[in-house]
C-alpha cells in the first residue's frame, strides 16, 4: 500500500464511523426531542383548556400538569399569564359609536406555582384569558449533539423543547 491508499482508507473509515454511529445517534435523539415536544404541547394545551372550562387554577391541577411535563424526561420552566378582562362599562372612548357604551381592557397577572392559593385556587371569570408557556431547562442529548456540530460549522444551535397554549375562560370560576 502506498501513502495515498492509506490516507484514503483512513478517511473512508472516519466517514463510515460517522455514517454508521454518529448520524443514527443524532437522528434518534432528535426523534426523542420531537416526541417530547409533542407531549409537552399536548399537556400544555390540555391544562389551558381545563382552566378555561373550570374557571379556576388549582394547586392540584398545576401539580398534575408539572408531573405530566416531567414525565417527558425533561424539566421545565413554566410561566402562567392571566389576562384579566377589566370591564369598564361606564367609560366611552373617542373611537366608539354613540350606541356603544364601555371599553374593555385587559391587564396581565403573572403567576408561578407558589402564587396559587391553596385551597381554592386562583379564580377567573368569563372573558379572561390564560396563557401557559413551558420551556425545558435541561439540555437533551440532541441539543448537545447539535451544539457540537453547529460549533464545528460556526453556527449556533437554539433548539429547545417549548410549548405554549392560550385559552379564553368560558365559565366563571368559584373557590372551593
Amino acid at each position: 500500500m502506498n501513502m495515498g491508499e492509506i490516507v484514503a482508507t483512513v478517511v473512508a473509515a472516519i466517514l463510515a464511523a460517522f455514517i454508521f454511529l454518529v448520524y443514527p445517534t443524532l437522528a434518534t435523539a432528535q426523534q426523542s426531542d420531537k416526541v417530547a415536544q409533542l407531549a409537552a404541547q399536548q399537556v400544555t394545551t390540555d391544562f389551558a383548556n381545563k382552566i378555561a372550562t373550570k374557571g379556576v387554577i388549582t394547586q392540584s391541577d398545576y401539580d398534575s400538569f408539572i408531573q405530566q411535563l416531567n414525565a417527558t424526561g425533561n424539566t421545565f420552566d413554566v410561566n402562567l399569564e392571566v389576562q384579566i378582562l377589566d370591564k369598564n362599562t361606564g367609560d366611552k372612548t373617542a373611537l366608539t359609536s354613540g350606541s356603544l357604551v364601555g371599553n374593555n381592557d385587559t391587564y396581565s397577572v403573572f403567576l408561578s406555582g407558589t402564587d396559587i392559593p391553596n385551597p381554592g385556587g386562583y379564580t377567573l371569570k368569563q372573558g379572561d384569558t390564560i396563557i401557559v408557556t413551558a420551556k425545558n431547562t435541561n439540555t437533551t442529548i440532541a441539543q448537545e449533539l447539535r451544539t457540537f456540530f453547529y460549533k464545528v460549522s460556526g453556527q449556533e444551535s437554539i433548539a429547545t423543547i417549548q410549548a405554549t397554549a392560550a385559552a379564553m375562560i368560558v365559565n366563571n370560576g368559584s373557590s372551593i
